[in-house]
């Protein structure tokens, strides 16, 4: 934890809620992830040259009007609530619109840097892609390999990691082709102000599961799997649901009743939302994924964890006979266990870690061999089945306990627009918000009740306004905050 710039203040609490119903409490500090294995990551910290980049792309950025939350809270009644809250997302809209979400090449690998998270990109596989997120957690995994799982447990590996070397698709995409060992098959990752894709695109037929050994009466229940390995990476919280499959089997003329686990992820500021497969260029015609997060023992007894993405074979079937014929003879391995096949796994090494400081020396240098070349081919110049996670950014819900005009980021935030609810109930025992705005401005169902905590106080050593002024009780008792309709 970060220690408060303000002394002798006995309380002071800002409360920032993930949508994900993770409570935060802070006041502008934060807990950052750490990781004692981090390959391939470019430290996202003050070197001289981050620091100096960051600061003068910020001098582009549209930066907000300090009354603007000023006009919402003492708006005199619903409609011009409503026209300020309005006139913010429209001036926060603008914002964004102004932040570049482009990646950008270092020495090693590249960046994408200047949004609410920044994620790092070696320069080749085998490495690690490094996202951090808003609230400062590390998340690194690469992709293992490819596989048929059946609800029994029973799975067959069809293809694993291979050396590739990275390209840069367009500002902000990077792609790895041919990646896999036993499949033909390209790495995408995509990056965006809000969110960061990784997609697998298979593009020629694989071997089908009868050929993989199952059999018919098996067939039935055996879904084509992308098993992504996670270093280090904190527990996520886990919200599973149940995905329907009826339309999607209608859509093909079969009636099956037929559900898919999907579980939601959770990594603090971020979280991991439903993914799907699709045929290339038609993302609209998709097929949804149910992901599952498994942590298994390693060789020294220390947890691996998995992100494991599973699509029902019937319904990706149609999609992937339509791709071209493979060349290759593929022999997929014996069947056994997803855990036995997943501790079988071995990927080649990984790659050299990048450097932040040469790289953003040369960033954009011409004429060095190791800067990652520019992709000369579209992704769609041949056909494809995509298989997708999507992890996006997860708006706030920021309290500020004697509002002094906040406006904007403090532990974790997104942007100079993010909007505070203001708290403001002197020498009540008991208040309380309702219907509170997440930090993106729109309106959430969310209260807050406040109980025992009349007394305000003032630190008048305190430069930063949000810190001059606290909530405390007055009879030496405890404060309980209560959040409710989350």
């Amino acid at each position: 934890m970060k220690t408060s710039p303000c002394p002798n203040n006995p309380l002071l609490v800002s409360v920032s809620l993930l949508a994900a119903m993770c409570l935060s409490l802070a006041a502008q500090s934060s807990t950052v992830g750490s990781s004692d294995f981090e390959p391939n990551l470019t430290d996202l910290g003050d070197t001289n040259e981050l620091t100096a980049a960051i600061a003068e792309e910020q001098k582009h950025i549209v930066q907000p009007d300090p009354s603007a939350m000023r006009l919402f809270v003492n708006a005199p009644d619903a409609a011009a609530r409503q026209a300020a809250a309005e006139r913010a997302r429209q001036a926060a809209l603008a914002s964004r619109q102004s932040v570049r979400e482009e990646i950008e090449l270092l020495s090693e690998g590249a960046i994408a840097r200047f949004g609410p998270h920044q994620v790092t990109f070696p320069n080749r596989m085998p490495g690690v892609i490094s996202l951090r997120t808003p609230d400062g957690l590390l998340l690194q995994s690469r992709v293992l390999g490819l596989a048929y799982l059946s609800d029994s447990g029973k799975s067959v590996l069809l293809a694993e990691l291979k050396p590739s070397v990275a390209e840069l698709l367009d500002e902000k995409t990077v792609i790895f082709r041919d990646v896999l060992d036993g499949a033909d098959a390209d790495l995408i990752f995509e990056y965006g102000r809000t969110f960061f894709e990784q997609s697998l695109v298979v593009r020629r037929q694989l071997p089908t599961p009868e050929e993989a050994g199952f059999s018919a009466d098996e067939v039935g229940n055996v879904r084509l799997a992308v098993m992504t390995e996670w270093f280090h990476a904190p527990q996520p919280r886990k919200v599973a649901r149940i995905i329907s499959l009826r339309e999607a089997y209608q859509a093909l003329g079969i009636q099956r009743e037929e559900t898919l686990i999907d579980e939601q992820l959770g990594f603090g500021a971020m979280r991991m939302v439903e993914g799907k497969s699709f045929a290339l260029g038609e993302p609209d015609l998709s097929v949804p994924t149910g992901k599952t997060w498994e942590t298994l023992l390693g060789p020294q007894g220390e947890p691996v964890q998995f992100l494991i993405e599973g699509t029902p074979y019937r319904l990706l079937r149609p999609l992937l006979d339509a791709l071209p014929v493979r060349t290759a003879s593929i022999s997929p391995r014996e069947p056994q266990s997803l855990h036995a096949a997943l501790q079988g796994l071995k990927a080649p090494p990984l790659t050299p870690a990048l450097s932040p400081s040469d790289g953003a020396r040369e960033s954009g240098a011409a004429g060095s061999s190791r800067l990652m070349a520019k992709a000369q081919t579209a992704i769609d110049a041949e056909p494809g089945v995509v298989l997708d996670y999507l992890i996006v950014n997860t708006p706030l819900l920021n309290v500020e306990f004697v509002y002094a005009g906040k406006l904007g980021s403090a532990a974790a935030g997104y942007d100079p627009f993010d909007y505070w609810n203001a708290y403001n109930f002197e020498g009540y025992s008991t208040g309380w918000l309702a219907n509170m705005y997440w930090s993106d401005w729109n309106q959430s169902s969310v209260g807050l009740v406040v109980s025992n905590a009349p007394g305000v106080g003032l630190n008048s050593f305190c430069l930063d306004p949000m810190y001059q002024y606290f909530i405390h009780p007055t009879n030496g008792g405890q404060i309980t905050v209560t959040i409710t309709n989350l």
